[in-house]
């Protein structure tokens, strides 16, 4: 038999290919497991989109209900929250595109990492500009929004600005409260 040695001496090659076949197959199926569950409990936030946004929604309301707070945690620290959440409920609305709900999302970072930057001021102040615009777009309520972010000073940090980003976190609070009551089917994020 001419071909016995090379089957002889590569049977070890085959038990070894096989071994490394069927650890992969374990673990691409632990990696992407049995779908049976998940479709069954469906993507996460599932349900109507209105119960997704109405929940971002008024997750930032409770934010900005307890500006009052003193366990808020420092100035920077709570500044970033309020944005990250503001960014949130935009983003479930479907407002000012994910552009903004991004920006916003960096820029929480900025401030966390230099809070007394006054250029982060300045970004933050056009974004919360944009999201002003972006809120009361369909609303009547008059540009007050718009009036706040702009009452931000591009020439101090917002951290000596804090009471002013408060005022505009709780009034942008009550615009999107507003919105979300006034919209039934509210549109959530696309999956």
């Amino acid at each position: 038999m001419r071909y016995a040695g090379i089957v002889g001496e590569s049977r070890t090659w085959w038990i070894a290919s096989l071994a490394t076949s069927a650890i992969l197959a374990v673990a691409v199926w632990f990696i992407f497991g049995d779908d049976r569950d998940r479709e069954a409990a469906g993507p996460i936030g599932a349900g109507p989109p209105s119960t997704a946004a109405a929940a971002a929604v008024e997750e930032y309301a409770q934010f900005a209900a307890a500006v009052d707070d003193p366990r808020s945690g420092t100035e920077a620290v709570y500044l970033a929250q309020g944005l990250r959440k503001l960014a949130g409920a935009l983003a479930t609305l479907n407002v000012g595109g994910p552009e903004l709900a991004i920006d916003l999302r960096v820029n929480a970072e900025h401030i966390l990492l230099n809070p007394e930057s006054v250029e982060t001021t300045v970004m933050i102040r056009d974004d919360l500009v944009t999201a002003a615009d972006a809120l009361e777009l369909d609303t009547k309520s008059g540009r007050s929004l718009r009036r706040d972010a702009e009452s931000i000073r591009a020439d101090r940090s917002l951290i000596e600005q804090h009471e002013t980003v408060l005022e505009f976190f709780r009034r942008a609070a009550d615009v999107l409260q507003r919105r979300t009551a006034s919209t039934p089917n509210t549109p959530g994020i696309d999956s």
